[in-house]
C-alpha cells in the first residue's frame, strides 16, 4: 500500500499566521484572549485553542474587556469600530490576501463603483468584504443571483472580486456572464493563488489514485470544494475529519492519495496516516490468522479422535469460552474442557444491592472469560469477566458511533473547554463548542443535566470518548425545519402570534420562524402606524405570499383577507348619488377624484363644467375638493364616472318673438317650379334647440380611449 500526500496539504500561510498570533497571544498575556467566531473551520483547533484560553465569540458586544483577535477570514470597517469605542486591544489576523480584497473595494466603492462580490453570501470572508463597500454592493454565486443586479442603470461602474476560496474556474465563468452584461466592468482575481495551487495538485493526485482521503472540517468551504474536485477524478473518495474517522481499507488498494484543507493542522494528517498504516497492519495480521486458522482446521478434520482424547491448553491473559456447571453465593464455575473448572469470583460481576449471582447467571449458559491464572496454587483456574464486558461495552460504543445513533449522556462536572458526562459505565467528554449550537462560555449550566449526543471520536485504547450535543440540535433543528416547509406553502392562511413591531411591519410567530406583515399589507386603509392596526400580543390571520427558504423569510399579507372597499361599493353609491371627493390626479382628459380610500371616480374634462373646459388645470388642481354627480356606476368594473357639470342649472334659451330674419332669394333651379315653404311651430323650434344641445356629447366623447387606458392604468396602481 502506497500513500501519498497532495502538495500544498494543511494549513495554509493565513490560517497558520492567525493561529499562531492567538497563541502567542494567550502565552505573554493575562488579559482575557477571544476570536471573533472560531478562527478557523476547525473544531479540533478551536478546542486545543480554548484549553489554554482563547475563547470564540460571535461578536464584539459579547467581551467587556481584554484582547480581541481578527481572524483571517476578515471583518467589516464597524467591528473594528466598535472594537475601538469598547476599549479592546485588536490583534488583527486577518489573512493579506482578504486585507487586499478590502483595500480594493473600500478604494473603488469611494470612487463610486457597485461592488460584485463571487462567492457565498453567508462565508464570513463574503460578509468581511461587503463591511469595507461604502456603496451598493452585491454577492453571487449561482448565474441566476446575477439577474439581480441592475446592469440597465447606465450610472453604474462595476468592480468585481472573488472570495480567496473560490474555485478559479467557476469564478471566470461568472466574471465572463457579468462581463457580458457590463463590458466595462473592472475584473480582479482575487483567488488565492495557494487555494488555486491546493486545488489543482488535488486533482492531479486524485486522478491515479485508487483511493482519496480528504482531511479537513465538514463545515470548511475549502475542504468541501477538496472533496468536489477529488471525487471527480475518483469515484473511491473519502472526507474524513480525524483519525477516529478513518476506515477500513478494502482490498485491491493499492495507491492512496492524501489531501487536506487550508484549515487542517500538521497534527491531524500525522494521525489519520498512522492509523490508515495500523488498518493495513491489522488487516494483513487477520489475514495471517485466518490463513493459519484454515490450516488447523485441516489438520483438526484429520486428527479428530486424536484431538478428543486430549485436552485444551490454557495460558494466562487467554480469552475463552466454556459453560456454566454450577453457580453459588460467591462464584460461578465453568467447565472449560481443561482437566481443571474455572472459577469466576463473585467480585467480576457489578451487582447491585439484593441481586445474587443466581439472579444474572444461569447453568448451562455459555460464556466468555479471560484466564487471568491458570493455577492458583490449589490447581484452580482463576477467571476474569471484567476484560470481557468491557471490550463488550467498547464494541457497542464504536457501534453507536459508526451508526450515528443517538445516546443520552449525564453531565456530572464542567471541566477545562467543555464538559464530562457518563454513559454507562464510561466517562464522554463534550466540547465547549459542541454544547450547543452556538459555542458555551459556562459549561457547568449544564451539570446535572442529561443530554442527547452523538459520538464523534471513540478510542479504546485512550479509552476515550468525546460526544455533541450540537450535531443533534442541529439535525433536529433541520429536521424541524423541513417539517415546517412541508406545512408552510406560498398561498396558505396561517394565524399567528405578533412577535414584535417595527416602523415597517409587523413580526408574526409562525412556530419555527418569523413572518413578516409589511405596513403596506396590514389593510386596506393607508396605515401610517403599525401599531394603529396590531399590536405586540395580537393573534392575527395572513397568507403567505412569498418564501425565501435560504434566509428562512417569510412574507405575509393580511390585506388580501380583508374585504376591499370595491367589493361593496354598491351599498354606498349609486347613479344619481352628489358625492365628495378629494382631486388627486390631473390628465389631460379630466382629473382622477378620491371618493374614499381606494375608491377612485373619473372626472372626464366634459363633465367638469357647462362652460369649454381648454385645459383641465385652469379649472382644477390637486387637492381640490369637489361635489359632483355620479353619471356612470360599474362596480364590477371598477369604475365610477362623476359629473360636476351636471349640478349646474342648464342656461336659459331667448325667447322667441315670432320674428323671423328674411332670407336672401336663390335662384330657382328651375323658373318654372315653385319654392316648398316650410313652416316651424314654435314648439317644434324650441324641441330642436335643445336637443341640439344635448348631443353634443356622446359616449365616443365621455369616455375616449385615453380616458380608458387611464382608468385601467389607475386601477392597477
Amino acid at each position: 500500500m502506497n500513500i501519498a500526500v497532495s502538495k500544498h496539504s494543511g494549513f495554509c500561510f493565513g490560517v497558520k499566521r492567525a493561529v499562531d498570533m492567538a497563541l502567542k497571544e494567550a502565552e505573554c498575556n493575562k488579559e482575557s484572549v477571544y476570536t471573533l467566531g472560531p478562527i478557523i473551520h476547525n473544531s479540533f483547533v478551536v478546542d486545543e485553542l480554548a484549553s489554554k484560553g482563547v475563547k470564540a465569540v460571535a461578536s464584539v458586544s459579547d467581551v467587556e474587556s481584554g484582547i480581541l483577535v481578527i481572524r483571517s477570514h476578515g471583518v467589516g470597517r464597524d467591528v473594528y469600530k466598535q472594537a475601538e469605542e469598547k476599549g479592546l486591544r485588536i490583534v488583527d489576523a486577518t489573512c493579506p490576501y482578504v486585507k487586499k480584497i478590502h483595500q480594493l473595494v473600500s478604494d473603488y466603492s469611494e470612487k463610486g463603483y457597485t461592488i460584485i462580490v463571487i462567492g457565498k453570501a453567508a462565508h464570513p470572508e463574503v460578509m468581511g468584504i461587503i463591511g469595507w463597500a461604502s456603496s451598493d454592493a452585491y454577492v453571487v454565486y449561482d448565474p441566476v443571483e446575477i439577474q439581480n443586479i441592475p446592469f440597465d442603470k447606465e450610472q453604474y461602474k462595476f468592480c468585481v472580486v472573488a472570495q480567496t476560496t473560490a474555485d478559479v474556474s467557476h469564478f471566470e465563468d461568472m466574471a465572463r456572464l457579468i462581463t457580458e452584461k457590463a463590458p466595462e466592468a473592472l475584473v480582479f482575481n482575487t483567488v488565492c493563488s495557494a487555494t488555486a495551487q491546493r486545488q489543482s495538485a488535488a486533482e492531479e493526485l486524485a486522478s491515479s489514485a485508487d483511493m482519496m482521503i480528504v482531511i479537513g472540517d465538514k463545515e470548511s468551504s475549502n475542504t468541501k470544494r477538496l472533496y468536489e474536485l477529488c471525487k471527480k477524478h475518483c469515484d473511491n473518495t473519502f472526507a474524513v475529519q480525524s483519525a477516529a474517522d478513518v476506515i477500513n481499507i478494502s482490498e485491491g488498494i493499492e495507491n492512496i492519495g492524501i489531501v487536506a484543507g487550508a484549515s487542517t493542522p500538521d497534527w491531524v494528517i500525522k494521525e489519520v496516516i498512522e492509523r490508515m498504516t495500523e488498518e493495513q497492519k491489522i488487516a494483513e495480521a487477520t489475514e495471517a490468522v485466518a490463513n493459519e486458522q484454515v490450516a488447523e482446521n485441516v489438520a483438526e478434520e484429520a486428527t479428530m479422535e486424536d484431538f478428543e482424547k486430549s485436552m485444551v491448553k490454557l495460558r494466562n491473559g487467554q480469552y475463552v469460552k466454556g459453560v456454566v456447571i454450577s453457580v453459588t453465593d460467591d462464584a460461578v464455575y465453568v467447565n472449560l474442557g481443561y482437566k481443571a473448572d474455572g472459577i469466576i469470583p463473585k467480585s467480576e460481576f457489578k451487582l447491585e444491592e439484593g441481586v445474587k449471582l443466581q439472579d444474572v447467571v444461569s447453568v448451562g449458559e455459555e460464556v466468555e472469560v479471560e484466564v487471568v491464572q491458570v493455577n492458583d496454587g490449589d490447581g484452580n483456574v482463576i477467571l476474569s469477566r471484567k476484560p470481557i464486558l468491557e471490550r463488550a461495552a467498547w464494541d457497542e460504543v464504536i457501534k453507536v458511533k459508526e451508526n450515528g445513533d443517538i445516546v443520552t449522556v449525564k453531565i456530572t462536572e464542567a471541566v477545562k473547554g467543555g464538559a464530562l458526562g457518563t454513559y454507562g459505565t464510561f466517562k464522554v467528554f463534550v466540547p465547549a463548542s459542541h454544547l450547543a449550537v452556538h459555542f458555551v462560555k459556562n459549561p457547568e449550566t449544564f451539570v446535572g443535566k442529561e443530554l442527547k449526543v452523538k459520538f464523534i471520536d471513540v478510542d479504546p485504547k485512550a479509552k476515550r470518548i468525546v460526544a455533541s450535543r450540537k450535531i443533534v440540535a442541529v439535525e433536529e433543528r433541520k429536521k424541524k425545519e423541513e417539517a415546517f416547509w412541508e406545512t408552510h406553502k406560498v398561498g396558505d392562511i396561517v394565524k399567528g402570534k405578533v412577535k414584535n413591531v417595527t416602523p415597517f411591519g409587523a413580526f408574526v410567530d409562525l412556530g419555527l420562524f418569523d413572518g413578516l406583515i409589511h405596513i403596506s399589507e396590514l389593510s386596506w386603509d393607508n396605515v401610517k402606524n403599525v401599531t394603529d392596526v396590531v399590536n405586540v400580543g395580537d393573534e392575527v390571520e395572513a397568507k403567505i405570499v412569498a418564501i425565501d427558504k435560504e434566509n428562512n423569510k417569510i412574507s405575509l399579507n393580511r390585506r388580501t383577507l380583508l374585504t376591499h372597499p370595491w367589493e361593496t361599493v354598491a351599498e354606498r353609491y349609486a347613479v344619481g348619488d352628489i358625492v365628495k371627493g378629494k382631486v388627486v390626479r390631473l390628465t389631460d382628459f379630466g382629473a382622477i377624484v378620491v371618493l374614499e380610500p381606494h375608491i377612485d371616480a373619473i372626472l372626464h374634462i366634459s363633465q367638469i363644467s357647462r362652460k369649454r373646459v381648454e385645459k383641465v388645470e385652469d379649472v382644477l388642481a390637486v387637492g381640490d375638493e369637489v361635489e359632483a354627480k355620479i353619471v356612470i356606476f360599474e362596480p364590477e368594473k371598477r369604475r365610477i364616472s362623476i359629473s360636476k357639470k351636471a349640478l349646474e342649472p342648464k342656461p336659459e334659451k331667448p325667447a322667441f318673438n315670432g320674428e323671423r330674419k328674411p332670407k336672401a332669394d336663390k335662384p330657382a333651379a328651375d323658373a318654372g317650379m315653385k319654392k316648398k315653404k316650410v313652416v316651424k311651430s314654435d314648439r317644434q323650434e324650441s324641441s330642436s334647440a335643445y336637443t341640439k344641445e344635448d348631443m353634443t356629447i356622446n359616449l365616443g366623447d365621455f369616455f375616449p380611449q385615453e380616458m380608458l387606458d387611464e382608468i385601467r392604468e389607475a386601477e392597477k396602481n
